[in-house]
């Protein structure tokens, strides 16, 4: 909800050509809504300075979308979410909603290093995991299929072709490899190039055809 507010609110400033217009209008009114859900979110689901939800995606969510009341709760949450990670073996604990933005607020807050560690992790849950027993796509399962048990005894939730966890390349696209369309000037008409290299990672290739 807050995301969403957000986002129509930097759409309405885009779509307005003078200050004052019915665009620049909605772009407040619609700013003025995110500060309220933010108020709202912060009575409801902060305690203590921190997310009462405290999960690795109960953090991430927070962060993600700036619905933090301050600094302080901020650098405590992103604390709890490297204590989440590194508790968790060093490997993620997150479904749908927070696989898909665990290593883009990872990178946002710092932490990239544990973004890497993520990606290069072997042990279940994790892509490589994945991979290691042979997937060439990512599945919507972390165990869709393992080389000792086989297919997972589920098979209504068990693509081996699904968007969701593949998120990561979002990741790897506009962070690793550094690749992102400026936020003033969509259809990459500018483009940031800003790389964040690593030594375990060895090597990374990436373009983009803006033709």
């Amino acid at each position: 909800y807050a995301y969403d507010a957000m986002l129509m609110s930097k759409m309405s400033q885009a779509l307005s050509t003078a200050p004052g217009d019915e665009y620049a209008i909605k772009a407040a009114e619609y700013e003025e809504l995110y500060n309220n859900i933010k108020k709202e979110f912060a009575t409801r689901y902060i305690s203590g300075n921190m997310p009462t939800q405290r999960t690795q995606t109960g953090y991430l969510l927070a962060l993600r979308f700036g619905l933090l009341p301050d600094e302080a709760s901020e650098q405590a949450t992103i604390k709890a979410l490297a204590r989440a990670i590194s508790s968790n073996n060093e490997t993620l604990n997150t479904g749908f909603v927070g696989t898909g933005i665990i290593n883009t607020t990872l990178s946002q807050v710092g932490l990239i290093d544990k973004a890497y560690n993520l990606l290069l992790q072997r042990n279940c849950p994790s892509w490589l995991y994945s991979v290691d027993q042979g997937a060439t796509t990512i599945w919507e399962r972390w165990n869709s299929y393992t080389k000792e048990t086989g297919f997972h005894k589920d098979i209504s939730m068990n693509s081996f072709n699904h968007y969701a966890y593949g998120a990561v390349f979002d990741w790897i696209f506009g962070v690793a490899c550094g690749i992102k369309p400026c936020a003033d000037a969509p259809g990459y008409e500018k483009i940031l190039i800003a790389p964040h290299p690593d030594r375990s990672l060895g090597f990374a290739d990436a373009s983009i055809d803006t033709k």
